[in-house]
């Protein structure tokens, strides 16, 4: 990590995927909003992707993916929830299955 002269910072590309890495953990492990709340048990972002995916896989061609656990918004709910840390849709997927973004 370097300082910069006005005091911001700059981080090497190791450190910056492990910072990236770190928010991305920070999410999973999350709290849904309530608006999700009895949709699963767990109620961490990590545990409503998962139960997704297992519905997706339970459910095959008769899964819903504008309620997919019972709720519509949830792409909304999502997007948001990414935001606050810094993230997207695309991040998240590539930290989940450990594929660099070309």
């Amino acid at each position: 990590m370097t300082t910069n002269e006005d005091g911001t910072v700059t981080l090497s590309k190791t450190e910056a995927e492990n910072y990236e890495r770190l928010r991305v953990q920070a999410f999973l492990n999350s709290r849904t909003p309530i608006s999700r709340s009895g949709e699963c048990s767990d109620p961490t972002w990590r545990g409503w992707l998962r139960a997704c995916f297992w519905a997706l896989f339970d459910e095959g061609e008769g899964f819903s993916g504008k309620r997919p656990l019972g709720n519509s918004g949830w792409l909304g709910d999502l997007i948001e929830c990414l935001e606050g840390y810094g993230l997207n849709v695309d991040t998240l997927l590539s930290a989940m299955f450990e594929q660099p973004r070309s």
